[in-house]
């Protein structure tokens, strides 16, 4: 059985305020862990978004890196 209310938001505040101060501290935290979800799954950081912007090597860049890096490696060997 499911059951739906229509009613506003002023509404809402006259519910909360006449809870005492622990539920309202309670509904606080858990709403806030509502909000939370949904940002951690679709918001991306700004590290993250400067991360994925940045540029990347082509594949005949990569190549020359390796055969690059080759090179250092038998530098410091001898």
């Amino acid at each position: 059985m499911e059951l739906r209310l229509k009613i506003g938001y002023n509404q809402v505040l006259d519910i909360v305020k006449q809870l005492p101060e622990s539920q309202i501290q309670k509904l606080l935290f858990d709403t806030e862990k509502l909000l939370e979800k949904p940002k951690l799954a679709t918001e991306r950081s700004a590290f993250q978004k400067k991360l994925l912007s940045a540029p990347t090597m082509t594949d005949e860049q990569y190549k020359v890196f390796l055969e690059t890096r080759k090179h250092f490696s038998k530098w410091r060997v001898l």
